[in-house]
């Protein structure tokens, strides 16, 4: 069960991450389309530079990426994509500092590395992005780096202001929103992924015919009943279930007509009990039924003859209409026995007694 929950588990997050890779991408070209041209255009204000070479080689990557993207790794894809932030964010930093907006994709690259990679790679990410910005900051201040700008054209050039928007607005935005379909991704799987483990669950403690709980579940309840029992000093009833004509049932009307007795039995004894009891079927056409509190041992027996004239009215199956009877076995802690073994035993002794007078009803394991 934990092995197909993991496997459940990392397909999911896979196909979310891919999701997620392929969303970046897809806004890296549109940063690209309007980027790359902006970047270029700061040529007529600033002189061409090498950084605008980069950046229109970079852009041409992008688009060929997106549009092979479907042949490529997703790692490989997550790699490159990180890879080109930092590249970016670096050399903007390291050639423009301040007046540019490096910075920017250096810290989307932090969050992109956590998001993707864990947050240690998203810390390494981080420390690296501090270093580089150290750097140029002590570059810049001690004059090892220079401007190869006038920064007074550069800040009052439209097509700066349009590259500082992109990078600053939309790159940021398209990133919040890829990484906001990661997380609410990831928390519906992890909801589903939840749900298929209590069926699992479910599903190996109950009954699959009727849905109530099976033996091993019931035999849990009642242990933990008594366990309360011997603290408080209260009284725990166990009631054996055996249906009567069960058999003639299954010969004259057949095994589906057999199921839907059996379905429709257990529902009824369910509705027999008060809340907090436990209906259990524990083979065959045979039940038990757990009173975990008793404030009166008369109760018990009311809730055991509700039982039988419940079971025993008619119930309408597809081939006809089948009659069953009830024949339960009672037996109270600790009069009865004092461990779950003595109870189950004076119960079933309780229930034969019963279902050899052929009369169905319920008793005591002490009626003689």
């Amino acid at each position: 069960m934990e092995t197909d929950e993991r496997a459940t588990l990392h397909a999911g997050t896979a196909a979310i991450r891919a999701e997620l890779v392929d969303r970046v991408l897809a806004g890296l070209v549109i940063v690209a389309c309007v980027g790359a041209p902006a970047s270029a255009s700061r040529a007529l204000s600033t002189g061409w530079s090498w950084l605008y070479t980069l950046h229109i080689a970079l852009a041409i990557l992008v688009l060929m990426g997106f549009l092979v993207r479907h042949k490529l790794p997703q790692d490989v894809k997550a790699g490159c994509i990180l890879g080109l932030f930092l590249l970016i964010g670096g050399v903007g930093v390291l050639k423009l500092g301040l007046l540019g907006a490096g910075i920017w994709w250096l810290v989307m690259s932090s969050l992109l590395a956590s998001t993707l990679y864990g947050s240690r790679v998203g810390m390494l990410i981080s420390l690296t992005s501090l270093v580089l910005v150290v750097l140029a900051g002590v570059g810049f201040t001690t004059g090892l780096l220079r401007y190869n700008v006038d920064p007074a054209e550069y800040v009052t050039s439209a097509t700066s202001w349009v590259s500082f928007v992109i990078a600053a607005s939309l790159m940021p935005f398209i990133v919040f929103q890829a990484i906001s379909m990661f997380q609410h991704s990831t928390s519906d799987l992890l909801v589903r992924v939840h749900r298929q483990q209590e069926e699992i669950e479910r599903l190996a403690t109950h009954d699959s015919l009727t849905g109530l709980p099976g033996r091993g579940l019931a035999e849990d309840r009642l242990r933990i009943a008594l366990e309360m029992a011997e603290r408080t000093g209260r009284k725990v009833a166990v009631m054996f279930v055996d249906l009567d004509r069960f058999k003639q049932v299954n010969d004259q009307l057949g095994h589906d007509a057999g199921d839907q007795v059996l379905r429709v039995a257990a529902s009824r004894l369910q509705q027999s009990l008060r809340e907090g009891d436990t209906a259990s079927r524990i083979g065959g056409d045979e039940f038990m039924l757990i009173l975990p509190v008793i404030h009166h041992v008369e109760d018990v027996a009311d809730i055991a003859q509700r039982a039988v004239q419940s079971v025993s009215k008619p119930i309408v199956v597809e081939s006809g209409e089948a009659m069953v009877g009830a024949s339960i076995g009672i037996a109270i802690y600790p009069d009865d026995g004092n461990s779950l073994g003595q109870l189950r035993k004076s119960a079933d002794v309780a229930m034969y007694r019963v279902k050899r007078s052929g009369c169905g009803g319920f008793a005591r394991v002490e009626v003689q």
